[in-house]
């Protein structure tokens, strides 16, 4: 999420990984500056930040701001603490892009169980499932 506010990504036009792209640099050293660098947080260091603790302490209203899971939200509103959302901060101002949550599955062809998996995705992100999770969360 963080390199394409800053206008990279993690590959360029052709499909090549461009990770260390001049944008990138310039992001991440942005983001290590700006953001993360040592006084910018919490009293736990980024790197050493546990995310299960840090979402608990969100929905308990103990975290002023956190970019997270939408779950979240639901978690809060239960515990009657108020919270709204903000667009990522982006190098020069608010981010131009939509950032989201990334999660991933994954799936491997060995040990004959392709058809089981397929069955599986096709059931997950069947459009009734898509759109029931979307309703979920608000999105």
């Amino acid at each position: 999420q963080w390199m394409l506010s800053g206008g990279g990504g993690y590959t360029d036009d052709v499909g090549t990984y461009s990770v260390d792209s001049p944008q990138n640099v310039t992001t991440f050293t942005w983001l290590r500056d700006e953001l993360v660098g040592k006084g910018l947080t919490g009293p736990v260091a980024p790197g050493r930040l546990n995310r299960a603790a840090a979402f608990e302490a969100f929905a308990n209203g103990d975290v002023g701001m956190l970019n997270g899971h939408p779950s979240l939200m639901k978690a809060a509103s239960e515990k009657g603490v108020k919270y709204g959302m903000v667009t990522t901060p982006g190098i020069d101002g608010e981010s131009r892009n939509t950032l989201g949550v990334s999660d991933w599955m994954t799936a491997f062809k060995k040990n004959g169980h392709q058809e089981e998996v397929g069955d599986f995705l096709d059931f997950v992100y069947s459009e009734e499932n898509v759109l029931d999770f979307s309703r979920e969360y608000g999105l």
